[in-house]
């Protein structure tokens, strides 16, 4: 490209001159370099996506600066009040809480077809790699399955990308053909795992159907205490017992078949070597299930469907369920930590999802299927975030067969918060790929891209019952920007306040806000118990007339805070056409950190 080295040079200037206006600037940046008509309008997803083009460093060098210019958001020694924890706010008056939107990075797909049963992890590299799933149609039916006429089984694929949007498709060779079955379409290069595969130890991989869902764990960027390969993969499928010397490599009808969630261990991610101890949980959950090791708490943690269901209705188990482990082998029974109530449906009305297939053009044959209300969850992506869990809910409406993302958070991973509004954090954008069905989250929290967090998701535009979708299915990208799940928005006609818990003394305050064209936003110092501190009032503040994710707050006589008379304070914080997502407190000691830990606890 023309000015390449220009450009470079033009935008690390930019960096360093002032981190939070890279994304505006690279607007006149990439104009004026490339000669792009003025009369055209370059959106901003066009300059960042041209600037990535251009310079493959560009996240190192923000990343490194923006650590500098904020460190409190970036792991220095300070503290991130992200809003959507609401232990932060003792009193919000005339603000409306709102969740994010998160845009789409690309126009359509990524990755098409496929689906979203899988995960997305950016290693010490830089290098994004995804496994995903996708499925192999067969020539006749698997056996048992003649009377659903399932001439299909799941394969899971790999590939990589250095600027998450390009993926580059590696000739792995390493799924075969099946004895006794023909496939109808070419076996993918990049294809890793398939049913009735075996390990290199002989051990099996999977069963008749493939594998469901998969979830990896990267022991470089997460370390846990008991991985047996770089990469870790939690994931659903049918297993022989391996104890039972009467079964073969297929699965018969009526022979006993093990099947619930597996581990592998692989330390390049495509060659795998399964567990001995397989399946570790005989939950059957097929939707994209998650786990990760919690820091805070010394354990494996894991989310998936819960295992149990009543007598009534032997298939209603679409509830979100937790478990624990301390080795990953041995878990706790699963216990239901989030479900939907009378806010989403009647509770006298469990529909029969056998019968909407057949409505919506689906599955013919009747097969009573009734799973909950008509809107249940179908699954939640779950990742720590700062002080909190972050899940990601995928709400089913059975009626309609759609499905969008509903954001949660909790303070323990087991008591689960909705906001007081539900609202779709992703939804469907109608007359789009994705425009009927968001459905799944990867399985795996999102990717840092500079100021961005990247969200990988399934997405489709016909709905859960038609039986003809693979071909319309894909994986997308979304993005929000870093700590932007939730804001507390005031109108430009009105003045809204929000006021802080207290909070250790910080040296500087920095704010993630985005402000108005006729906006503003100032901070007013209190003490612990609501006094006002002189040099520290709101007339006394500078006011901040523009959006940013890390603008200082400055008083007219005081730059830092450290005339502040008291160990803690709190701030009132006066919003005029604005909205607030964060709050950064830097210069803050590891003492001041653990208190402010603690009284989130308390």
């Amino acid at each position: 490209m023309r000015g390449t080295e220009a450009a470079r040079a033009g935008v690390i200037d930019v960096v360093v001159r002032d981190g939070h206006r890279v994304r505006e600037t690279l607007h006149l940046q990439i104009v004026q370099t490339h000669q792009i008509e003025p009369a055209r309008k370059v959106t901003d997803l066009d300059a960042f996506n041209l600037a990535r083009t251009i310079y493959r460093e560009y996240d190192i060098i923000y990343d490194k600066v923006r650590n500098a210019l904020c460190p409190a958001a970036n792991g220095g020694i300070g503290v991130t009040v992200a809003l959507i924890d609401e232990r932060f706010v003792d009193q919000a008056f005339y603000l409306k809480r709102e969740v994010g939107k998160p845009e789409p990075v690309h126009v359509g797909p990524v990755v098409a077809p496929a689906f979203a049963f899988g995960s997305v992890i950016k290693g010490d590299d830089g290098e994004l790699r995804m496994w995903y799933m996708s499925r192999r149609r067969l020539s006749v039916d698997l056996p048992g399955d003649e009377q659903r006429n399932r001439r299909q089984m799941s394969y899971e694929l790999y590939a990589t990308s250095s600027d998450g949007l390009s993926w580059n498709i590696p000739s792995l060779d390493l799924v075969g053909p099946v004895d006794g079955y023909r496939d109808i379409d070419p076996v993918p290069e990049n294809a890793f795992l398939s049913g009735f595969m075996r390990d290199a130890c002989g051990r099996q991989l999977c069963g008749r159907l493939g594998p469901e869902s998969f979830c990896v764990l990267d022991a470089r960027s997460t370390p846990h205490p008991h991985a047996r390969g770089r990469y870790t993969a939690l994931y659903y499928t049918w297993v022989k017992d391996e104890r039972d010397e009467t079964l073969g490599d297929k699965w018969k009808p009526g022979q006993s078949m093990d099947k619930g969630l597996c581990l592998a261990h692989s330390d390049d991610g495509v060659r795998w070597v399964a567990y001995p101890e397989n399946p570790v949980s005989r939950n059957t959950s097929d939707a994209n299930n998650v786990f990760f090791f919690d820091a805070r708490l010394g354990k494996y943690v894991m989310f998936a469907r819960l295992e149990v269901a009543t007598t009534l209705e032997e298939r209603a188990t679409r509830a979100v369920a937790r478990s624990e482990s301390e080795d990953l082998i041995h878990w706790t029974p699963f216990r239901a930590v989030l479900d939907t109530d009378d806010r989403d449906a009647d509770p006298f009305d469990y529909p029969d999802e056998g019968l909407e297939r057949i409505r919506h053009g689906g599955d013919k044959t009747h097969i009573r299927r009734v799973r909950g209300r008509n809107r249940q969850f179908y699954g939640m992506m779950v990742f720590p975030y700062h002080s909190i869990y972050i899940g990601m809910a995928e709400v089913f409406d059975v009626g309609s067969g759609s499905a969008w993302l509903e954001l949660c958070h909790s303070y323990d991973g087991e008591n689960w918060l909705r906001e007081a509004v539900p609202e779709p954090f992703f939804k469907p954008r109608p007359g789009d790929w994705d425009g009927v069905r968001i459905q799944p989250m990867m399985a795996s929290p999102p990717i840092t891209m500079g100021e961005e967090l990247w969200f990988y998701h399934g997405g489709m535009d016909a709905n859960h019952h038609r039986s003809d979708t693979y071909e319309r299915r894909g994986i997308g990208v979304r993005s929000v920007l870093k700590d932007r799940f939730v804001g507390y928005r005031a109108l430009k006609e009105k003045a809204g306040e929000l006021i802080t818990a207290p909070l250790p003394k910080p040296k500087t305050v920095l704010l993630n806000a985005d402000v108005g064209a006729s906006g503003e936003i100032r901070i007013e110092m209190l003490g612990p118990h609501g006094e006002q501190i002189n040099g520290y009032r709101l007339d006394q503040c500078r006011a901040i007339r523009s959006s940013g994710t890390a603008a200082p707050v400055r008083f007219i006589d005081h730059e830092t805070f450290d005339a502040l008379p008291h160990s803690h304070i709190r701030m009132r914080i006066r919003l005029i056409g604005s909205t607030l997502y964060a709050l950064y407190l830097t210069g803050l000691s590891e003492a001041d950190r653990n208190d402010c830990r603690s009284a989130l606890r308390s």
